[in-house]
């Protein structure tokens, strides 16, 4: 029998691969240009109350994005790095052979927010099981007002991968390597919508993402799922060439030197002179047209002079930062403790 205890430290395991809004007061230095992506687990938590349980699903029906334009614009060798995600995540179901021994828990995942999964195109009925076990959990945000994020704790497939040596390669930085962009007189961001649900699983490979819900129904996911390892990696790697990081795409794609490139996962800024951010977020804008990625229009900021970014607020008219107002509320809530 699962205790709360139990279901919570599934909670915290599912949430690596689910850090789309990694906390920057919780980011560990890795050496130079590096960090380590951190787990949500201090903010992800399950659903307790009848409130909570009763809180909208943070779910939304996106097209997939045609990601093969993408990697077109890409430099051969990040090319590579995706064709190995690729093989990876993507792989014959039938030629899968892994026994996984981790014990997983009973699915958190009421019959209507499956159906409200299914009606969004992000999972379809499963004729049986596959060879990898996984479990579909809800966990409780207090954000917007409280909402239920949904994980596909792919258990079995991160051990797996983990056994066959897969490392991560998130060049996400330090929190302390986006500050200079303060200088800069100009800002404009975007924020891809449900990011992992914009990446489509091949219909070939979509028997090793297989959970029930709470009814016993069988279900696969059509899209990428958070809780999966590598999905931070590729969703990063995708975004990176929409915002034409000349680290990641091939010169004739790249945003102007001028222009400062920061991605964070499914994030993107720029920061420079106000024409050439204009025109860098206008050919961003264009290549997700072009390719059928969608950004969240209430998120975007065009041309801003204030902004805040990785949890850190800038005023670039002053060119000074501060802490954003997730990390006052933690410093805040501190001293109320204390």
């Amino acid at each position: 029998r699962w205790t709360d205890a139990d279901l919570q430290d599934a909670a915290e395991q599912a949430a690596w691969g689910a850090v789309d809004e990694v906390d920057s007061s919780t980011l560990g230095h890795e050496g130079p240009g590096m960090a380590k992506v951190t787990r949500r687990a201090k903010r992800l938590r399950l659903p307790v109350t009848d409130q909570e349980r009763g809180a909208a699903l943070h779910s939304k029906p996106v097209p997939a994005m045609d990601d093969a334009a993408l990697v077109a614009m890409m430099l051969p060798r990040v090319q590579d790095r995706v064709a190995y995600l690729r093989s990876l995540l993507f792989r014959d179901p039938s030629t899968v052979e892994f026994a996984g021994t981790r014990k997983l828990p009973p699915p958190v995942c009421p019959p209507g927010h499956a159906d409200e999964l299914h009606g969004h195109s992000i999972i379809e009925p499963a004729e049986c099981l596959g060879p990898l076990r996984a479990t579909a959990l809800e966990t409780y945000e207090d954000k917007d007002g409280g909402r239920l994020r949904w994980l596909l704790w792919s258990a079995d497939f991160n051990a797996m991968l983990a056994e066959e040596g897969y490392v991560p390669e998130v060049d996400l930085g330090h929190v302390t390597q986006y500050l200079s962009a303060a200088h800069d007189v100009r800002t404009s961001e975007r924020d891809l919508t449900a990011g992992f649900y914009q990446f489509s699983i091949p219909p070939s490979a979509r028997q090793l993402f297989t959970f029930v819900d709470e009814a016993g129904r069988m279900w696969r996911m059509t899209r990428l799922p958070m809780g999966l390892a590598p999905s931070v990696e590729l969703c990063h790697i995708h975004v990176s060439a929409l915002a034409g990081d000349p680290a990641v795409v091939r010169p004739e794609y790249a945003a102007a030197p001028e222009v400062r490139v920061h991605t964070w996962i499914d994030n993107i800024r720029h920061t420079g002179n106000e024409d050439a951010v204009r025109a860098s977020m206008l050919e961003t804008d264009r290549k997700a047209a072009a390719v059928g990625a969608t950004f969240k229009a209430a998120d975007s900021v065009d041309l801003a002079t204030a902004s805040t970014y990785c949890g850190v607020s800038y005023d670039h008219e002053r060119h000074v930062v501060a802490p954003g107002p997730r990390i006052t509320k933690k410093i805040d809530g501190f001293d109320e403790k204390v």
